[in-house]
């Protein structure tokens, strides 16, 4: 179902939260500007004890003209449409309606019996992302107004703590993508430093637990705003001696966190999920992520609960991982076994067949994006599970053959080329070319114990993460070539070699 489904009811209210934020206005005054433009009478309201009094959000209001009313009673419906959260869930005005929908980017709590459509994704980092989801499956993003463009990039901006805490691929192409007004965007941006947002920043960085071993600082911040956890923790990234930090704020219904580092080492998003990881959410980027921490997995004493947890799952971070960097890594290939590559189609795509040799470019994909620079020889590999990776011409050749067919490689997510001279998106579908290994491609690996990080020929800064249970590899025959190999993509590529 899509946006158009809703176009039978010609009266619709759509309810943001109580107390909104810019994600919910944002969404809200987007889905607004879509039914308006279908000629629908449309009402955009919110409800609750307290009217928006935050001065970035009458900013938002005023300079994009959001028409969000302030109700203290039900209003009149065909469709009520919940932006933000879900109708019928607690901690928000129920108001009565005959038919609901909701659009949410919140785990899914459960299906009130008024609610006949929903669209709801919890790996997208805003409201926002989803209505512009929508609004693109109807092919009219591109069609959106400026204000509409820089009310969803701001609540996108606002809900990723400034886009540090993205890790979903259409929350980045939605970013990139809006054509929004700058100056009314730096505008909200600079708005919100208040006399009491001070105090909590002065005494948030005056106050914090350092690892000393680790170069790592944790600070406790009497605010879960996001724009102040990622000040608190880019404050505390400038400190002499701190390569990580890692701030956090109380909230109903958990404790937010901001992460932030300097150091190749440690990826900010990899630290966050392992923070979150079986208490919550985490991810963003590799300088800047942010997470979430149910109350419900802690005690009634929350604050030293959080504190605690969090202080213990870094030191348990920093003991569990090896590093290794593969200029200087020597394999020691007695303790590993030969493998062949599968004769399974896959996808190749030879980055000079549509753009300039020494184009940088960004390619898209679920795990992130991969950076590069177009050359005569360089393609980009499509796997199985529609990873990407960079191969020169030389080692395809050796290693694989077109073939004819499609590539079997299935994903969520259809990786893209970015230009990043132009911003111009290529959809690898369109480029993807297919291939074979020739059935004399053989490594050397072997089934790790431990998490590893790879520091590739690639790429020194970034590395490649493998748990427990994943494979090392090395090419036969380059053995710097080293990387690591999911468990399931392994064994659906590789065979042991007779």
């Amino acid at each position: 179902m899509g946006l158009s489904d809703l176009l039978e009811y010609e009266n619709i209210v759509i309810q943001c939260h109580d107390n909104p934020d810019a994600d919910s206005l944002g969404a809200g005054f987007a889905l607004y500007r879509y039914f308006k433009s279908k000629r629908k009478s449309v009402r955009l309201c919110y409800g609750g004890e307290n009217e928006i009094s935050q001065p970035s959000l009458l900013v938002m209001i005023k300079e994009l003209g959001i028409p969000i009313e302030y109700l203290k009673s039900s209003p009149s419906n065909g469709l009520l449409v919940t932006v933000d959260f879900q109708y019928g869930t607690t901690g928000n005005t129920m108001w009565d309606c005959e038919n609901a929908a909701v659009i949410d980017h919140h785990d899914f709590k459960y299906l009130h019996e008024k609610v006949h459509y929903r669209k709801i994704n919890n790996k997208f980092g805003s409201c926002c992302t989803v209505v512009w989801s929508l609004l693109s499956d109807e092919g009219i993003e591109k069609e959106l107004t400026p204000p509409a463009s820089t009310g969803l990039y701001y609540g996108l901006y606002t809900d990723t703590a400034g886009f540090s805490q993205i890790s979903y691929p259409v929350d980045r192409d939605m970013r990139d993508i809006l054509d929004f007004d700058k100056d009314i965007f730096l505008k909200l941006i600079n708005t919100d430093m208040s006399a009491e947002n001070q105090q909590i920043l002065d005494e948030a960085v005056k106050n914090y637990y350092f690892d000393e071993k680790n170069k790592t600082a944790v600070s406790m911040v009497k605010s879960c705003d996001n724009d102040l956890l990622g000040i608190v923790g880019d404050y505390l990234l400038n400190t002499e001696n701190i390569n990580v930090s890692v701030a956090y704020g109380t909230k109903a219904g958990g404790c937010k966190l901001s992460v932030r580092s300097k150091t190749n080492e440690v990826r900010a998003d990899d630290l966050a999920q392992f923070i979150c990881e079986g208490a919550g959410s985490g991810g963003g980027q590799r300088t800047k992520a942010g997470g979430f921490l149910s109350e419900y997995l802690f005690d009634d004493e929350k604050s030293e609960d959080y504190n605690s947890y969090i202080i213990n799952k870094i030191n348990e971070y920093y003991c569990c991982y090896k590093i290794i960097y593969a200029d200087t890594y020597k394999a020691d290939l007695s303790t590993m076994t030969k493998y062949v590559k599968r004769k399974v189609n896959i996808g190749a795509v030879r980055l000079s067949d549509f753009l300039r040799t020494g184009t940088p470019v960004i390619v898209r994909t679920l795990e992130g994006d991969l950076e590069c620079i177009s050359a005569d020889d360089l393609y980009i590999m499509v796997g199985i599970d529609g990873e990407v990776y960079p191969i020169r011409e030389k080692k395809f050749l050796a290693t694989y053959e077109f073939t004819e067919g499609e590539p079997e490689y299935e994903c969520e997510y259809e990786p893209t080329i970015h230009n990043t001279l132009t911003g111009e998106a290529y959809p690898i579908s369109e480029y993807v070319k297919t291939c074979c290994a020739k059935g004399t491609s053989y490594i050397y690996a072997k089934q790790v114990n431990e998490n590893i990080k790879v520091f590739t020929q690639w790429d020194n800064e970034k590395y490649l993460c493998g748990a427990s249970g994943d494979f090392l590899a090395v090419r036969e025959d380059d053995t710097s070539d080293v990387y690591m190999i999911q468990e399931d993509i392994f064994y659906r590529s590789y065979e042991r070699s007779l």
